[in-house]
């Protein structure tokens, strides 16, 4: 998961405290520490949030593919009623 708890900055420890961090971007989800039990918390709930975004994105791509999929039969339907015509016309 892009998530982790940071348990010290710079060298000074937070005593019991944490913040939570996005390993990716560096964004920091508090401004201050937050007591490590709430910041366990707060990990959990983004990492499950991070997961829920992942599954949708994954299911909207496979519903986009399988409907491109029946345009790209429709165009190439198309294609081959165009070369007949085609064809037809240069043998007369």
């Amino acid at each position: 998961m892009p998530y982790h708890l940071e348990l010290g900055s710079d060298g000074h420890k937070f005593m019991g405290k944490a913040i939570v961090v996005n390993t990716i971007t560096g964004h920091h989800y508090s401004n201050d520490p937050i007591p490590l039990k709430k910041a366990e918390a707060q990990l959990r709930v983004l990492e499950q949030a991070h997961k829920e975004e992942k599954k949708n994105k994954h299911t909207r791509r496979r519903r986009r593919t399988s409907t491109q999929g029946g345009e790209e039969e429709q165009a190439h339907k198309h294609t081959r009623r165009r070369r007949r015509t085609r064809s037809s016309l240069l043998t007369i």
